[in-house]
C-alpha cells in the first residue's frame, strides 16, 4: 500500500524535523526517493537523490545509499551509465532550486511536487 507508506514516511519525516536530526532527514528522503520511484515518478525520486547527495550532511553511508538508488532509477528509467550521484541530477536541475527545508514541508503537506 503506497499511500501507507507514504504516510508512514511523513511521520517520520516529521520526528526527524521535530528532532532536528539532519542524518534521520536524509534516509527519509531516500526512502521517500524508493517510494516516488514505485509510484512511477523518477523525476520526483532523482529531485530527493539529489538533496541528499548533494546535502554537506550526507555522510559516506547516505552517499552510497543514494547513488545505488540514483543506479535503480537509470535502469528503470532506461539511462545511460554515468556517475550514478549526478545521475539524480545537479543543483539547478535536480533540485529545482529548492532548499532542504522546502522540499521537506512540501512532502509534509503531501504534496507531489518535491
Amino acid at each position: 500500500d503506497l499511500d501507507g507508506a507514504a504516510r508512514r514516511l511523513r511521520a517520520a519525516l516529521g520526528a526527524a524535523r521535530a528532532l532536528g536530526s539532519v542524518r534521520k532527514t536524509l534516509w527519509t528522503l531516500i526512502a521517500f526517493a524508493r517510494l516516488e520511484l514505485g509510484r512511477g515518478r523518477p523525476e520526483a525520486s532523482a529531485s530527493l537523490l539529489a538533496r541528499v547527495v548533494e546535502h554537506p550532511g550526507a555522510d559516506a553511508l547516505l552517499r552510497q545509499r543514494a547513488a545505488g538508488l540514483a543506479r535503480d532509477l537509470e535502469g528503470a528509467s532506461g539511462g545511460e551509465g554515468g556517475d550514478a550521484p549526478e545521475a539524480a541530477g545537479d543543483s539547478a536541475a535536480g533540485t529545482g532550486g529548492r532548499s532542504l527545508d522546502e522540499a521537506v514541508s512540501a512532502l509534509l503537506a503531501g504534496g507531489a511536487d518535491v
